[in-house]
């Protein structure tokens, strides 16, 4: 874990731009799949703390950051 964060090289800002745009396609072919499970969770989010924990780790408060 710490090399992943300490010694990650940005460099190839077309292999980071790739990676992105595929997280963002991901994201959206969920939310086109999933739509009605997105905001049930979202909703809960408000609610219950470990709701909110995944809601942004993996919901739309992850994809909006």
């Amino acid at each position: 874990m710490q090399e992943i964060l300490c010694h990650t090289q940005f460099e190839n800002k077309d292999d980071i731009l790739k990676i992105t745009q595929q997280l963002i396609s991901n994201f959206e072919r969920r939310i086109n799949s999933s739509s009605h499970v997105l905001a049930a969770n979202r909703a809960l989010s408000q609610v219950k703390s470990s709701a909110k924990l995944n809601e942004l780790i993996s919901g739309m408060d992850q994809f909006l950051f």
